[in-house]
């Protein structure tokens, strides 16, 4: 089954990670994607990530 990416309108840095971390525990990589600026550096235990 194909899924589909959720859109949905957030205000406020706060909310956007929110809505981020939402994306991120569904496993929806579109909706994830599409919270993120260009930019986009990650760091965590794992290591570093940066962009798209």
């Amino acid at each position: 089954m194909r899924q589909r990416a959720t859109v949905a309108v957030v205000t406020g840095q706060l909310a956007v990670v929110k809505a981020w971390l939402h994306a991120v525990d569904r496993a929806d990589a579109a909706a994830a994607m599409a919270l993120c600026a260009p930019d986009l550096e990650v760091v965590g235990a794992a290591g570093q990530r940066a962009g798209p």
